[in-house]
């Protein structure tokens, strides 16, 4: 990777969003809970630029999914648990608008796209008595406002993993797999269009949570996360075939390692026709 600017602030970003013009980031933690939302064009580097807030509260580890005309964030900690989803006009600048609830509250969730689905997959649903994950996947359909609908189920309870869609398909790749207490080097498959459980698709070159997902309508990427709960950050990124399933190969590097950083491309699944 190379540098191309900064956002308004150092806070760690929830999910990416955007269309094949703006890439849209939703900050997280700061010295605080933050609620704003940066933008910035992919064809020219530079710095992000305010576009709005947030508007129902501040929350953090929210996920996002994006059509070419909107983007959506879904679920997060405020740090409650909550079930809340917000979305924007990309092409626009200004506060959010409700969009929805998810069927579950859902922290660190994945996402994946079509250009007429999001599917919203796993995540911590509560923390007392004890911290329980999901394996819940459900969608929405971004045209329309309303609630999330049951979709299917991961391969495993866990969160903070990440998605990379194409137009048909959503990859699910690490993340932290309660059941079994250790980080997930797993990458699990979905059709979107047909709801149903997740299938096993390949694997990481090793195990890791809190990396970044995207993908394009040929590649799904992964990059960079920990050695939950370790501080252990890495920087590889990694690439598969959208088509066919397999281990992941080696893409390159990030400048720095890095864990809870957010991805998208200009050419993803909401997209389609790339």
């Amino acid at each position: 990777s190379q540098y191309f600017g900064d956002l308004t602030d150092p806070a760690l970003p929830d999910d990416g969003a955007g269309n094949e013009i703006r890439c849209l980031i939703a900050h997280q933690v700061l010295s605080g809970i933050e609620q704003h939302i940066d933008y910035f064009p992919y064809a020219t580097q530079g710095n992000g630029v305010n576009f709005g807030n947030l508007d129902d509260t501040s929350r953090f580890r929210s996920c996002s999914v994006s059509s070419s005309t909107r983007a959506l964030w879904c679920g997060g900690k405020t740090p409650s648990y909550v079930n809340a989803i917000s979305y924007v006009e990309i092409m626009t600048t200004g506060n959010s608008d409700d969009f929805g609830d998810l069927m579950n509250t859902a922290a660190g969730a994945a996402s994946g796209m079509s250009p007429t689905r999001g599917v919203i997959a796993g995540g911590i649903v509560s923390v007392s008595p004890t911290v329980d994950f999901t394996s819940t996947m459900s969608f929405i359909t971004m045209a329309s406002k309303g609630n999330s609908t049951r979709f299917g189920n991961l391969s495993f309870t866990g969160g903070y993993g990440d998605g990379g869609s194409s137009s048909t398909r959503a990859l699910f790749a690490g993340g932290y797999d309660q059941g079994n207490a250790r980080n997930q080097q797993r990458i699990s498959a979905v059709t979107i269009a047909s709801g149903g459980n997740a299938i096993n698709f390949g694997d990481l070159h090793i195990g890791k949570a809190w990396n970044w997902g995207a993908g394009t309508q040929s590649r799904g990427f992964f990059g960079g996360g920990n050695a939950f709960p370790s501080q252990d950050h890495y920087n590889i990124i990694e690439y598969v075939s959208m088509n066919s399933g397999g281990q992941a190969l080696d893409f390159g590097d990030m400048i720095a390692g890095a864990y809870a950083a957010a991805g998208i491309t200009n050419a993803h699944g909401g997209l389609g026709g790339f």
